[in-house]
Formats: structure tokens, sequence, C-alpha cells
């Protein structure tokens, strides 16, 4: 199957002279701080620096669904309870959730570029580094406390530093759109993260034939291709450097607040099912350790797969708003929870996490737009680091609560997200800001393309 997704036709940039001038007049928002000169760029430069983001960022994607196919049946092997494996994924998460704003305000200062190099290559070495302690706790060469103390370690890399990949690639974006693009451009960054987590349960489930771990040993290997892709062909020739000091935009800022606290709603009624899933799957349908790689594999590979549909063609070619995306989304994902409640057969089970691909696949790129579109130019790092932080919120609460109500009735965590959604679902209609979010922007607000910056 081809994948491909739509680059947004701009017109033939200015002469460098006049464009320039023009590009210094416009850098000043509407606080007066001055942002960074930007420099012209060619629609081509730009068709290559998105291409180049969406590939680096898929290496990243297919990550977390292998590791959250293999780790359920490697921390069987282990001896490790449901909980304590919850422990080593809301450990990582707490750090993404407490760094992610952090490394979104260093990409305005620093540049995007840097600050996804370094998010990428953390989670190559921590990757590689989780798999090494697993193996040798397989092979049990230490004592169970001290390998499991290492995989929370190594886990924490990731959890520190990993966050600067996606906030900064959301900034990056956000710098070379215009607003009527915006929902679009987001859109096809997080399809590569959709096509990563797409690929990610059936590149695991052929490479678990090879043994339990090689896998996690080739997820390391694709960040870093990832991390030269972006250090050899992603051009960034001006970085978005602000002259002074700005306020931090916070999270109580009432221009992105209610979207990150549907992303919160929405992020936590993902992250239950995601991580409870696979036990799900093993004691539902009486699984041994050695078969669920490939059952749990594909299953998620047909929700990646349906998330992957929504944000390539249905955003992208039926130009839906991202109003809109998150209303339908919402209704979509809770149809696909009700199914997996009700439902004790493969197929069935399937067609849920079907539904929730698609309602999870559109609900995304809905609240990342509507909070890049409420903020200034010179705040979309630090909105795509909040943003990203209340989104990953869900990974911290859902082994609190999930997890433990899994051990009490197995169909009780995904109760718990279809509430989630149902209150989302209320806050989506009666919240003005959801409203607002879905008018035409001002011709005052659209920036021509060929200003924006390499």
């Amino acid at each position: 199957m081809a994948f491909s997704f739509k680059i947004p036709k701009m017109p033939r940039p200015p002469r460098r002279a006049d464009s320039q001038a023009q590009a210094d007049s416009a850098a000043v928002p509407l606080s007066g701080a001055p942002l960074a000169t930007t420099v012209v760029t060619t629609p081509a430069e730009r068709r290559l620096a998105f291409r180049v983001l969406f590939l680096a960022v898929l290496a990243q994607g297919m990550g977390q669904p292998i590791m959250f196919t293999i780790l359920p049946p490697v921390a069987r092997e282990l001896g490790l309870s449901e909980w304590q494996t919850g422990m080593i994924f809301m450990i990582s998460a707490v750090l993404w959730v407490a760094l992610s704003p952090y490394w979104g305000r260093l990409s305005d200062r620093w540049a995007r570029k840097p600050v996804m190099l370094i998010g990428l290559v953390a989670f190559s070495f921590s990757t590689l580094l989780f798999t090494c302690f697993v193996w040798v706790g397989l092979q049990g060469l230490y004592p169970l406390w001290v390998v499991y103390t290492l995989m929370i370690c190594s886990r924490c890399i990731f959890g520190s530093i990993g966050p600067g990949t996606p906030a900064a690639a959301q900034a990056y974006i956000a710098d070379r759109t215009t607003r009527l693009e915006r929902t679009s451009g987001v859109s096809t960054l997080a399809a590569g993260f959709g096509l990563g987590a797409m690929l990610g349960p059936g590149v695991g489930a052929s490479l678990a034939v090879l043994g339990l771990l090689a896998p996690l040993f080739a997820v390391a290997g694709l960040a870093f291709v990832g991390a030269a892709l972006i250090y050899f062909f992603l051009p960034e020739r001006t970085p978005p450097r602000v002259r002074r000091a700005l306020p931090k935009l916070k999270v109580t800022d009432l221009r992105v607040r209610p979207f990150l606290m549907f992303g919160l709603l929405t992020g936590t009624a993902q992250a239950i099912p995601i991580q409870a899933f696979t036990f799900f799957l093993m004691d539902t349908l009486n699984l041994s350790a050695q078969e669920v790689p490939q059952q749990a594999g594909v299953a998620l590979m047909c929700s990646a797969a349906s998330g992957l549909f929504a944000q390539l063609y249905l955003v992208q070619h039926l130009k839906l708003k991202a109003g809109m995306l998150m209303r339908w989304g919402t209704g979509l994902a809770i149809g696909g929870m009700v199914l997996l409640i009700v439902s004790d057969q493969l197929a069935p089970i399937t067609l849920g996490l079907v539904f929730l691909g698609l309602g999870f696949g559109m609900n995304r790129p809905g609240y990342v737009a509507a909070a890049s579109l409420a903020v200034r130019p010179d705040e979309q790092g630090a909105a795509a680091g909040l943003i990203n932080s209340a989104g990953a919120m869900g990974f911290v609460l859902a082994p609190l609560i999930g997890l433990p109500l899994y051990e009490i009735a197995p169909v009780a965590p995904f109760v718990l997200a279809l509430v989630l959604l149902g209150a989302a679902a209320v806050y989506v209609q009666v919240a003005p800001s959801f409203r607002l979010v879905d008018t035409e922007p001002r011709d005052s607000d659209t920036i021509d393309p060929s200003q924006t910056p390499v």
C-alpha cells in the first residue's frame, strides 16, 4: 500500500529583497515583541522539509506501539505484575508531561531542528538501553529489582528529553503554514506518527519470530535513522529567536485552556485502553505470551490504519475544520469504546479499535491546530509543548487508575474511558471556544506562505 500526503500549493515567492522587507515588517506580533527575521523559502524547499519531517517522526511513532505490544508478555516472563508494568510507562510519562512545555519554549529560542534532533537521539539511546536491560533480566544475570530499576531509568531518558521532538516538530509546521493551512499541516505531522503507529505492531509481530526483543532493537535503529534524516536534509536557515524575554504561556491562559482540557480528557481516554488492551486480549481470548504479539499487533495496526485514514484523507481532502474534527472524532471514539466493552471475540474487538483509531485520529489534529491558531507566532513552541503535555497526561493517569481497575474487572478501564469521552463530547458542545475556532480567519490573519522561514 502506498501512502502520500498533500502539501498545499503555494504561489511563486517574490524577489528576495522585496519579500525580505515585507517579512521584517510582518515579524512583530500583536504584543509588540519582535520575532526573528524570516528568510524566503521556495515551494520545493517547503515540500522537502515536510516530507523529511514526516519520515523522521514516523520512526518515533513506531516505538510506542511496539513497546505496548512487547512489554506485557515480557513483563509476564520476568514476573512483573500489571501495576509494575504500568509504572514503567507512568514514570516516563510524568517526566514527559513536566518537561514538554520546557522543550517547546526552548525551540522558540534555539530553533526547531536541534531540539528535534536531541529528542530523537535520546529516544534511540533510551530504547537501546531498555532492551539491553530486559535481555539481562530474561537471562537471569541480575536480581529482578535491579533489572526493573534499570528499565525505569532507561525510560526516564526518553521521558526527560524525548518531548523535544513532537513539540519542536509541531512548532516547525506552525511556522511554515498559514492559518488556513494549519489544520492540514498539523494533520500531516500527526499522520507521520500515525503511520509509524500502524506499521509498528506489524513490524513488531514480524520481527518477534527472531526473538521477543528484536522489535525493540529495530525501533532504536529506526529512531537513529530518523535523526540522521533531520540532521542532513531538514532545512532551517533561520532560528526563531526572540529578542527579549516573553511572559511564559501558562495552562491557565484562556486562549489555550479549553483545548488543553479537551486534550487531557481524550488523551486519558486513549491511554487507558492502549495500556490495558494487550492484557485484556490475553485474558479475554486466553492467548499465550507467544501468541499475543501477533493478535494484538494486527488489531492495533488496524486501529492505527484507521487513524491514518482520518488524518490523510478526512482532514486533507474534506477540509474539515478543527472544531468539527473534535466533535466528530469524539463521537466515533465513543462508538468504538462501546464495542470494546460489549465484545468477547477478536473481530468486534478489532472493529472497536478501528472506530477508536478514526476518532482519536480526528481529535488530535483538531485540538492541536486549535491551540496553535489561538496564540501568537512567537508562542508556537510553547503552545505545542503545553498541548503535548496535556495529551501525555493520560499516560500518567492510566497506570494509576486504569490498570488497578483492570485487576478488579477487565472491562472496568474501558468503562472509565467511555465516561471520559462522554465528558469531552459534552464539553466540546457547550464551551464557546470550540465554536469560535471554526470561524474563518480574517485576511490580516493569513500570511503569504512564501514568507515563511526555512
